[in-house]
């Protein structure tokens, strides 16, 4: 096996080991001994690649928030109706992504979220996705605003 794959591939078992382990006991209570030993490797390998625990989370969500992203798309069907529909599922199929992202409003509480401008920015092209479907004009969202979906 190549390296690069080796290396790959042992990302790709921490994050989702991570993931599994974010979402059943949050950041605080979320131990890298579990997550190494769920991934099949060792814990070095989490600092080496993430830096640490916090770091870890904070892909875990961007990664959960990608997926959500690729999975749910705004369809010429301009029908918000199904758009939200679809969303609904989403999160019927996936209740991990919302379990970390209550973890993550906990461990952060009124602070800034990491990345919290790209995360808006990417809300923000939901926004006007759906208006352009819709034929109405998008307004920009703030951080920390609740017009964002």
């Amino acid at each position: 096996m190549r390296n690069t794959t080796r290396t790959e591939n042992t990302r790709a078992l921490l994050l989702r080991s991570a993931r599994h382990e974010f979402a059943e006991h949050g950041v605080a209570g979320a131990r890298v001994d579990r997550i190494a030993e769920r991934a099949g490797v060792n814990k070095q390998r989490i600092y080496a690649h993430f830096g640490d625990k916090e770091q870890l989370f904070r892909y875990v969500v961007v990664q959960a928030l990608d997926e959500l992203s690729q999975a749910v798309t705004v369809t010429d069907d301009r029908d918000p109706a199904a758009y939200v529909a679809r969303c609904f599922d989403y999160h019927r199929e996936h209740p991990d992504l919302l379990r970390l992202l209550l973890w993550e409003s906990l461990h952060y509480g009124n602070a800034r979220l990491p990345a919290e401008e790209e995360r808006a920015e990417l809300y923000d092209a939901k926004v006007a996705s759906l208006s352009d479907a819709l034929g109405e004009t998008a307004e920009r969202s703030t951080p920390g605003s609740c017009s964002s979906p």
